[in-house]
C-alpha cells in the first residue's frame, strides 16, 4: 500500500474521530444549554414561591428586643442541613476552579504529567458544570427555606449576623475569580491586570453594599437596633448590622449554636448566598 493510501487512511480516520468529537461537543453545549434553561426556570419559581408565602427581603421584622429565639436559629441551620449536598457539590467545583496548582507538579515523570492532565480535565468539567450548578444551589437554598419555614429575608439577616458579625468570616470570601453577580461587569474575568487581591476586595465591596442595602429596611423596622446601627448604616454604605459586635441578647441567642453554625459555612459559596434571589 502507498505511502499516499496510508494517508488517506490515517486522515479519514482521523477526521472522522475529529467529526465525532465535535459533534459531541456541540451535543454536550446544547445540553448544557437546556439544563442552564430548565435550572433558571425552576429557580424563578421557587423564588417566587417563597417570596409569596413569606415576603419580599425588606418584609422581614427582627424581633423588637434584638433576640434570635431558639426555633429561629434551628429553622435556619435545617435549611443549612437540607442544602448541605447541593452546598458541597458547588463549593467543591469553585474551589478546583480556583486552585491555581495541583500536587502533580511535584509529582516528577510521567505519572506527574498524567496526574496533571487528569486535575486538568477535571477543571474543565467543573466549569462547564458550574453554571447549571450555580443555578441548582440558588434552587436548593429556596426549597431548603420553603421546607424550613424561613424567608430570605430572615435567612439573609441570620446569615449576615452570625457569619460576618459574630464569627469574622469575611465577605471577600468565595473563589478567586468573579462570580455572576459577583462583579459590577456581570462575571467577567479579569482584566487589565486585576490580581486575586482586586476580585476579592471588589466583592467585599459589593457584599457589604447589598447588604447594607438589602438590611437597612430591616433595621429602620427593628427600634431596638436603630441606635446602634440605623444611622450608621445609612451613612456608610459598607456597613451591616452589628459589624463591631453583636450586642449580649444576640451573643447569648447563637452561643449554644456555635459548633453548627461555623460548621456549615462555606468561604467559597458566600457569593452565592449573599446575591442569590435578592434581586438587582
Amino acid at each position: 500500500m502507498s505511502t499516499a493510501s496510508n494517508w488517506r487512511k490515517g486522515c479519514g480516520c482521523g477526521c472522522g474521530v475529529l467529526v465525532l468529537v465535535l459533534g459531541l461537543l456541540s451535543w454536550g453545549g446544547f445540553l448544557v444549554i437546556r439544563q442552564i434553561v430548565r435550572g433558571v426556570g425552576k429557580a424563578d419559581a421557587v423564588t417566587k414561591q417563597l417570596h409569596e408565602k413569606h415576603g419580599e427581603i425588606s418584609d422581614f421584622v427582627p424581633e423588637p428586643d434584638g433576640a434570635l429565639r431558639p426555633e429561629r436559629v434551628e429553622a435556619f441551620l435545617r435549611a443549612r442541613e437540607l442544602m448541605a449536598q447541593a452546598r458541597t457539590e458547588t463549593d467543591g467545583s469553585l474551589a478546583l476552579l480556583s486552585s491555581s496548582e495541583s500536587g502533580a507538579a511535584r509529582v516528577p515523570g510521567m505519572l506527574g504529567r498524567l496526574l496533571g492532565w487528569g486535575t486538568a480535565a477535571m477543571k474543565v468539567e467543573a466549569g462547564t458544570t458550574l453554571v447549571p450548578q450555580a443555578i441548582a444551589f440558588i434552587s436548593a437554598r429556596g426549597e431548603a427555606l420553603l421546607e424550613a419555614g424561613m424567608g430570605t429575608g430572615e435567612y439573609l439577616y441570620v446569615y449576615s449576623l452570625v457569619y460576618f458579625s459574630w464569627l469574622g468570616k469575611s465577605p471577600a470570601d468565595g473563589p478567586s475569580f468573579p462570580l455572576v453577580g459577583d462583579d459590577e461587569d456581570g462575571g467577567q474575568q479579569r482584566q487589565g491586570g486585576q490580581d486575586e487581591f482586586d476580585i476579592r476586595e471588589e466583592r467585599r465591596e459589593m457584599i457589604l453594599t447589598r447588604l447594607n442595602e438589602q438590611l437597612l429596611p430591616v433595621l429602620r423596622r427593628q427600634l431596638a437596633a436603630l441606635d446602634e446601627s440605623g444611622d450608621l448604616a445609612e451613612a456608610d454604605p459598607f456597613r451591616i448590622p452589628w459589624r463591631d459586635g453583636l450586642p449580649p441578647v444576640l451573643e447569648e441567642s447563637l452561643a449554644p449554636y456555635r459548633g453548627r453554625l461555623g460548621g456549615s459555612y462555606s468561604s467559597m459559596c458566600n457569593p452565592l448566598e449573599v446575591f442569590a434571589g435578592t434581586g438587582g
